[in-house]
């Protein structure tokens, strides 16, 4: 690999920096177990990030009871000719609480819904009147596992959801 095209990865994305190098993001720390989910990088926000990593999931337990979430708020601008260019300051991942909630799927497809207690000193991420939940959706036949954050109105209506899918490395 030339220097050049390591300073377009530098200047351009830091996840793809951390990825070729093997570091990892977002650990839970001791005892953390699972997987760990991503969102692509988006030009809107969710929960005000830009990317949502998170780490800690076992998609096969009826019993995850955390995970390690990180909110990367890197802004997506693009050059004169459509290249993208992302802003390069890390953003620490937390610890969030899940209590799996009583609710039956209605597709019989062995999804499980978590309600997510995000920590005080995050808790400005959703906005007030809101909740967030998580949706562990097992691996089907040869499909990979994947999950679902979602927002929840006080209506307990769901008014934006982003998939995560399985992160390597």
């Amino acid at each position: 690999m030339n220097k050049g095209f390591i300073y377009k990865i530098v200047a351009g994305s830091t996840i793809s920096l951390l990825a070729l190098t093997g570091v990892t993001l977002g650990t839970g720390g001791e005892g953390t177990k699972g997987m760990r989910f991503a969102s692509e990088r988006m030009g809107m926000t969710f929960l005000g990030a830009s990317r949502i990593l998170l780490e800690g999931i076992d998609p096969a337990s009826p019993d995850n009871k955390s995970a390690t979430l990180q909110l990367d708020k890197n802004e997506v601008t693009y050059s004169q000719f459509g290249d993208p260019r992302i802003s390069t300051v890390y953003y620490k991942p937390f610890n969030v609480k899940l209590n799996r909630l009583n609710l039956t799927d209605p597709a019989n497809k062995e999804r499980r819904i978590y309600s997510v207690a995000m920590p005080e000193d995050r808790a400005e991420a959703i906005a007030k009147d809101t909740s967030l939940r998580l949706v562990v959706i097992p691996s089907v036949k040869a499909a990979p596992p994947f999950v679902r954050l979602l927002i929840v109105n006080k209506d307990d209506k769901v008014t934006q959801v982003l998939e995560l899918h399985p992160v390597t490395n």
